[in-house]
């Protein structure tokens, strides 16, 4: 019988319950800061902003940890296509009922939508999928490395990921020009070797190797009240004041993200 772990199913509500509440709030959001909700969706926002992180990290403490990752065969009998045929499924449903909300049921489009798929997702919520996927694909390879790699060597992955993909992107919005213009970096010559949700899935497997979690659950707690009081505070100024640019929600580059959602999977 395979034993579960029991932190890995509540990170996994928890991570649902954020998603849902993220797109419930996402076009209270979107309208002008003087509106009404606008300012509890902020709140709501920034606190479940590290939901999808949470997600891909759980991915990569699931999977990296496995022996079974290592095998080709067992990628492409088994775990590809418990993900790849619910999301063509789904992809197709998402279709037909879209076109029956509007009361006309067009094959030609639910068609051309489908051979698409791979260029474009029939409902954009399904972005997510793509880069999973890619990480099932590149498991073996990942798995190979991680079980001959040095942890010191993957903390060092970790914290470059960190610079290229959340430090360098904020400060380059943050900063006003010319100094914030001096660190976009040129695009044929970009440090992101690892893109923003391959570093999350390398940030699980790291994190779920820890053997005690090293902050106490109640400062846990206050460091992420404190990172979240932050957040918030940040967000409303970029709405207030047009000329203050720094990402501090979604899902990137907010610099703030993976070091919420670290503590929320630790916390755990």
């Amino acid at each position: 019988m395979r034993s579960r772990i029991t932190y890995w199913d509540l990170i996994r509500v928890v991570a649902m319950l954020g998603v849902v509440m993220n797109h419930a709030t996402a076009n209270a959001l979107a309208k002008m800061p003087t509106t009404e909700n606008w300012n509890l969706a902020s709140l709501m926002i920034c606190i479940v902003t590290p939901a999808v992180p949470l997600f891909f990290m759980l991915s990569g403490a699931t999977i990296l940890n496995s022996y079974k990752t290592a095998s080709v065969g067992y990628l492409f009998k088994h775990r590809l296509i418990r993900v790849v045929v619910p999301f063509i499924l789904w992809s197709l449903i998402t279709m037909i009922f879209f076109q029956l909300m509007d009361s006309k049921l067009d094959w030609n489009v639910v068609g051309k939508s489908m051979r698409m798929i791979i260029h474009k997702p029939t409902l954009e919520a399904y972005w997510f999928m793509y880069p999973l996927i890619g990480f099932y694909l590149l498991s073996p390879i990942l798995k190979s490395m991680i079980d001959h790699i040095d942890l010191k060597i993957l903390d060092y992955a970790i914290i470059l990921w960190l610079v290229t993909n959340f430090l360098i992107p904020t400060l380059s919005h943050a900063l006003p020009n010319p100094y914030g213009r001096m660190l976009d970096v040129y695009e044929m010559g970009s440090l992101m070797f690892l893109s923003k949700s391959l570093g999350y899935f390398l940030l699980g497997y790291r994190l779920s190797l820890v053997k005690k979690d090293p902050i106490t659950p109640l400062n846990n707690v206050l460091f992420s009240f404190f990172i979240l009081v932050i957040m918030i505070f940040i967000n409303y100024l970029n709405y207030e004041y047009k000329n203050i640019d720094i990402p501090i929600i979604g899902y990137a580059p907010a610099i703030l993200t993976p070091i919420l959602a670290s503590f929320n999977f630790l916390f755990f």
